[in-house]
């Protein structure tokens, strides 16, 4: 995952997700944030504050079709990245959770 809390930040601030889901509601996404770096530690903050609420994919279709609507069925994809983002082109792309695994651990297991 990617963090648009800074853009001048390299991408290595927040670990590759850990797993995506597919389900009838949307991308099932759950990742884990670096806290010992500071741009993630600043993104959890925001996001434990409800400033920050958004998620963003970059993906590449490889199989999609229109339907009678004009709209644009996607039926495969390569995700490359998820991204914690400010405004969200899709309204519905939302981060639903954010909990600590332990007092300890300075990991915040993520999900959206």
């Amino acid at each position: 995952m990617l963090s648009s809390i800074d853009r001048c930040e390299p991408a290595h601030t927040v670990r590759q997700s850990a797993s995506e889901t597919d389900t009838p509601q949307g991308l099932h996404v759950e990742g884990t944030l670096l806290l010992q770096d500071p741009t993630a530690l600043k993104a959890y903050t925001l996001i434990k504050a409800r400033v920050i609420s958004g998620m963003s994919i970059g993906y590449e279709a490889l199989q999609s079709s229109m339907d009678a609507d004009g709209v644009r069925l996607l039926k495969e994809v390569r995700l490359w990245e998820g991204s914690i983002v400010t405004f969200p082109m899709n309204e519905s792309a939302t981060i639903s959770s954010v909990k600590s695994l332990s007092l300890s651990d300075d990991e915040v297991q993520m999900r959206r």
